[in-house]
């Protein structure tokens, strides 16, 4: 059985790299995208067919040129995410924006301060196994 693929949306390339070490060391295959404009292609691309979807998208809210709310927008809009589970993994905090992602189905919302490569793979084990 093929591992199940994460798209890890980070622009700090330590964080991924950190969480890919972890990850993949439990069998998941993290793709990493330092940008919000490549994960936009590759989420594009997805949608036109030409690539398989993740079973799961980390995603950081404060990215250098596309905002993180606007790719979450585009995820939301495109019905082969659906089933995916979305993690909005940043230090934005909003108790606003939190309650707004809570009504969304398969996104979660997690501070960076309070959250740990272990407990993140914990969090991925038990929503996609």
């Amino acid at each position: 059985m093929a591992p199940k693929r994460i798209f890890f949306i980070e622009d700090e390339r330590e964080i991924i790299d950190l969480y890919k070490d972890v990850l993949e060391g439990r069998g998941y295959k993290v793709v990493g995208f330092s940008d919000g404009s490549e994960a936009m292609i590759e989420i594009n691309a997805i949608a036109d067919g030409k690539s398989p979807a993740p079973q799961a998208i980390v995603l950081d809210l404060l990215l250098p040129d596309v905002s993180g709310l606007a790719i979450l927008g585009e995820l939301r809009s495109k019905p082969i995410f659906d089933g995916v589970q979305i993690i909005v993994l940043t230090n934005y905090v909003s108790d606003s924006l939190q309650e707004s992602i809570k009504q969304m189905d398969k996104v979660e919302y997690l501070s960076k301060v309070d959250t740990t490569p272990v407990s993140l793979l914990e969090n991925l084990n038990a929503k996609i196994g």
